[in-house]
């Protein structure tokens, strides 16, 4: 049962790492205001609207995100910082907060799918371009 444990520990000290690695070598992305998004997308007034209602939900639920997910990782690594920390209290706090990036991950893809199917599918192709070179605007804090 101890070796399970060490071994769990050791796996998502490895996923965490391997997080932080990706992140602070991922090239940086500059970041794209909603209007200069939505104008590369040639939007009708009609598509105008789908985007403006499908970027305040995406933000809304991005900062939701994220004001759940500090709380909680911000315990993990309190707890990690301790003489002597609890590791199941550690793995329950990433646990947690990767099961709520999960959830808004299936819910961003859902809503993004529901918005993509008001576009042509060279406004779908160029939404995908956009957001892999840039940084979604609903992402950027503010």
């Amino acid at each position: 049962m101890f070796v399970l444990l060490i071994l769990s520990a050791a796996l998502n000290l490895c996923f965490i790492g391997g997080a932080l690695w990706l992140r602070m070598h991922e090239p940086p992305r500059t970041p794209i205001r909603p209007q200069e998004f939505a104008d590369d997308l040639h939007l009708n007034p009609q598509q105008r609207a789908s985007f403006e209602q499908y970027f305040h939900l995406m933000r809304a639920r991005a900062q939701l995100m994220r004001a759940e997910l500090d709380p909680i990782v911000s315990q993990a690594w309190a707890e990690i910082a301790k003489a002597q920390p609890d590791q199941k209290q550690i793995e329950q706090d990433f646990e947690q907060a990767a099961a709520k990036r999960h959830a808004f991950a299936h819910d961003a893809t859902q809503t993004t799918l529901t918005y993509l199917a008001t576009l042509s599918p060279e406004q779908r192709q160029k939404f995908v371009t956009l957001l892999r070179e840039h940084r979604a605007p609903w992402m950027q804090q503010h």
